[in-house]
């Protein structure tokens, strides 16, 4: 299973969704996709008298807002909040989306959201990162995706489900939010079920779509949003480190139409990708740098192990 290196998701957008409804509170995730809009889960704000959304929560820089529910969907399991408070809020690039065209492969994900945490002085709620893959739908003929954990970082309760207060984390694949965790699988706590993109575009009656996809700045139709293949996915995940023992420059061509995924792309000495094509037929240029090869060699003196 390929590690999942390159973009991290910004921490300080992951967003702890606090709701009160007529029987009680729920928690819940979040991410801060543009500078006052929350996504979430339907199932965390439905029913909701209330919400509470608070950034950094377990780091000194915490605060908090309260928030409306500007489009809650049960269907697809989605939902978005618009921050009461926008004095002084600092800018945010605007997220960006892609859908799962694939899941016949392993895609890797990860995730971040603010389930029950522990620490020395007792229970808390602060940001988990899971790292995973998703690798087929809940059922068939179901919209819901499924995401295995392969690996978490940070502690949970141990009075407490592993991914309490997860349902509404937003999934990445490499940079690109594709969906959102809907909640844990009750077989297995390592696998959580998940609303992509793509159930958005399927579940969602035409007005309530035209709604979400103005909100999040999405294209109208799912085949004008950015497809992530499931090979190009394991792809952008691998560590290219592992690609370039010699320290040079990698062009990798990757042949385009039925069957296969394209995806060409070039890889500095350091095994960062530098430019890259989709699936379509195309011409992808980068400069190549005698000072970064140089700079590369002096950092990892692989070279010098020859024989």
């Amino acid at each position: 299973m390929p590690e999942i290196t390159g973009h991290e998701p910004d921490r300080a957008r992951v967003a702890q969704v606090r709701v009160e409804h007529d029987h009680g509170d729920r928690h819940g995730s979040g991410y801060r996709v543009s500078d006052i809009v929350v996504l979430t889960a339907a199932r965390v704000v439905e029913g909701a008298s209330s919400v509470e959304v608070v950034f950094n929560a377990d780091r000194p820089d915490r605060w908090s807002t309260t928030a409306n529910v500007a489009l809650c969907e049960p269907t697809a399991d989605v939902a978005v909040l618009e921050l009461d408070w926008a004095d002084g809020l600092e800018p945010v690039a605007p997220a960006k989306f892609g859908y799962l065209d694939r899941l016949r492969a392993e895609v890797p994900c990860r995730a971040i959201g603010s389930p029950s945490m522990r620490s020395s002085s007792g229970r808390y709620r602060g940001a988990r990162q899971a790292d995973g893959v998703v690798r087929s739908r809940t059922h068939q003929g179901e919209d819901l995706v499924e995401f295995t954990v392969t690996r978490a970082r940070g502690g949970t309760h141990p009075d407490a489900s592993p991914w309490d207060g997860m349902s509404g984390a937003a999934m990445w694949c490499a940079d690109q939010i594709v969906g959102v965790v809907s909640s844990p699988l009750s077989h297995d706590p390592n696998r959580l079920a998940a609303a992509d993109v793509t159930s958005w575009y399927k579940r969602l009656d035409a007005d309530r779509l035209v709604e979400l996809t103005g909100i999040l700045r999405l294209p109208g139709q799912i085949d004008q949003v950015e497809p992530i293949a499931a090979a190009a996915a394991v792809i952008q995940s691998c560590p290219f480190t592992a690609m370039v023992p010699d320290t040079t420059y990698v062009l990798a061509p990757g042949q385009c139409g039925s069957s296969y995924i394209g995806a060409s792309m070039v890889v500095d000495p350091m095994g960062v990708g530098i430019a890259s094509l989709g699936a379509e037929t195309g011409l992808v240029l980068a400069d190549v740098s005698a000072e970064r090869l140089a700079e590369v060699r002096r950092t990892n003196p692989s070279l010098e192990n020859r024989r």
